[in-house]
Formats: C-alpha cells, sequence, structure tokens
C-alpha cells in the first residue's frame, strides 16, 4: 500500500471516529459510556506543530466509549468551566491520536491527527467558527514534514492545493481548482517561494 492509500485510509478511519466523537462532546454522555476524572491518560512524547498541552489548573473528564474500561476520549476544562482541549484515542491503545482545540466559544478551531500512531502528527485541520473546514495540512509519508497544503471555501470545495516537492519549507507548486477540477498549476522556477509560471489545464 502506498503513503498516499495509507493516508486516505487512516483519515477515513479518524474522520469517522472523530465526527461520531464530536457529536457526543456536547452532551451528557453518562447513558451511554463511563465518565470520570481520574488522570493518567499517556501523552506521546514526540508530536509535531503541537499546541500547549498542559494540564496545571485543568479538569479533566474521560470517557470510556467502547466499555473496556479504558478511557478513550478526555476533555480538559478551564476557568468558568470552558472546554478546552479534546484528546481522543481512535485505536483504543490508550495513547491520544487526535487532539482538538477549541476558542473562547468552545467552537472546535484546530485538530491535529496522528493517523499511523506512531506519535507525530500527520495531519491537521484548521476549521472555520461555522464548523466548515478552511484548511488541511498534511505530512504525506508520516515523516511530520508538512509538504501538502489543502485550502477549501466555505461549502468544502477543494480551492488549492500547495506542495512542497523538496521538502525545504516553501511552496513549489500551487494547484488551483475550479468547480472541483484542476484548471491550472503554478510553479516556483527561481526558489523563492513565488510562482513564476502557470499551466492552464483546461
Amino acid at each position: 500500500m502506498t503513503a498516499f492509500s495509507q493516508h486516505k485510509s487512516f483519515t477515513t478511519i479518524a474522520l469517522l471516529v472523530l465526527t461520531t466523537s464530536l457529536a457526543a462532546c456536547g452532551k451528557d454522555n453518562k447513558d451511554d459510556a463511563s465518565i470520570s476524572e481520574e488522570q493518567g491518560v499517556t501523552k506521546v512524547a514526540e508530536r509535531a506543530r503541537n499546541k500547549n498541552l498542559k494540564t496545571d489548573g485543568l479538569k479533566m473528564t474521560s470517557i470510556d466509549l467502547n466499555r473496556d474500561k479504558q478511557p478513550d476520549q478526555w476533555r480538559y476544562f478551564g476557568a468558568q468551566g470552558k472546554l478546552m482541549r479534546i484528546e481522543h484515542d481512535i485505536n483504543f491503545d490508550s495513547h491520544a491520536d487526535i487532539w482538538q482545540y477549541t476558542n473562547d466559544q468552545e467552537v472546535v478551531v484546530e485538530a491535529e491527527m496522528d493517523l499511523d500512531y506512531d506519535g507525530r502528527i500527520d495531519m491537521v485541520i484548521f476549521y472555520r467558527e461555522d464548523g466548515s473546514i478552511e484548511h488541511k495540512e498534511l505530512a504525506i509519508e508520516f515523516e511530520s514534514i508538512f509538504t501538502v497544503f489543502k485550502y477549501y471555501d466555505i461549502e468544502g470545495a477543494l480551492l488549492r492545493v500547495e506542495h512542497d516537492e523538496d521538502a525545504d519549507g516553501k511552496v513549489d507548486r500551487w494547484d488551483y481548482y475550479e468547480d472541483q477540477r484542476l484548471a491550472r498549476t503554478g510553479w516556483d522556477e527561481d526558489d523563492d517561494g513565488v510562482p513564476d509560471r502557470f499551466d492552464d489545464l483546461q
């Protein structure tokens, strides 16, 4: 299986679990899963582009979604009981694989995902306040080097994909989409991070 195929497979699983758990986050789950305030969630040591994972001063509740007597979701609350972060264990190994971060209105605005469970972030999703995806950053080869950046309109249509093909930290190819079809490609020919040439594909 290619890295891209693996990424699609892991992404599908992660998003399915994430959608289910997101729906559960806004309600009391006492009838569906056991909730505790016990500490002991293990954090992965090696992460990329991580936010502040502090726990000092935060209240934590955990949920056992699959009823194996091990927590699979952890929610962290700050001042006035505001939800600050949600962590998910999607392969049920007692380690968080998805980290969601909320704004002051308790809306999820960013999610980091370790899709191959190696302790490194492989995809970051940035959301608008209405819940739509604004853009994604992907480490295609699962090496925590982000080389693909996808941008979407508010309806979820793909607008542009930026590629850092030599993984030097600068975009060198831009794919522009119209009506969900690739319309043109821009190329950086002098390595300054700006497109110099465009190929129309329609």
